[in-house]
């Protein structure tokens, strides 16, 4: 019997970034599958591909903020959501930290793994 883990968050969107914080929202999983009960952000430098930080946040809370970003780097950043069958399947997305949003005003990619 094949255990059925949640689909990935969908609308994953970014509506603050600045050159050193973002602020990642998503919408559930179209395929929940089960009752979501948290959600794992996890995200890295893309010059840097060792170091991934992660937290675990509530099923409530469909957001997060990060700051102590470097200015002018790409970030990757992917979203699960978890039942108790397990942790479901990632949104992607990467974003470029600015202060000068105008000349690059929508650098964000997404991506469904």
């Amino acid at each position: 019997m094949d255990v059925i883990v949640p689909g990935p968050p969908v609308r994953l969107w970014f509506p603050e970034v600045t050159s050193n914080t973002v602020k990642i929202m998503w919408s559930p999983p179209l395929e929940p599958n089960g009752i979501i009960t948290g959600y794992m952000v996890t995200y890295r430098r893309d010059d840097v591909t060792i170091v991934f930080n992660s937290s675990v946040i509530v099923a409530s809370q469909q957001e997060y903020y990060i700051s102590s970003l470097v200015n002018n780097k790409y970030y990757s950043f992917s979203v699960m959501a978890k039942t108790r069958r397990g942790w479901g399947a990632a949104a992607s997305a990467k974003v470029y930290t600015t202060i000068n949003r105008s000349k690059y005003p929508n650098i964000v990619l997404c991506a469904v793994h």
